[in-house]
């Protein structure tokens, strides 16, 4: 992320349902019932403050059960 210019605020973990269970995918090794999505911010370099904390303060949980 830091290459592309982002900063790493937070990670969000979905998990996967099906009729209300936990539901399993294929993994390369694991059987997998999650997925990771990773948030991050953007700000000019000469200007990197932490305004992230404004677009974080609306959310309230890092699991979707979904």
């Amino acid at each position: 992320m830091e290459a592309w210019g982002y900063e790493l605020v937070e990670e969000v973990v979905w998990v996967k349902l099906k009729d209300e269970k936990i539901s399993l995918t294929h993994g390369y090794y694991f059987m997998h019932s999650y997925e990771v999505c990773l948030v991050g911010y953007k700000c000019k370099k000469d200007t990197k403050n932490k305004n992230h904390i404004k677009v974080l303060r609306g959310i309230s949980w890092n699991t979707i059960f979904a």
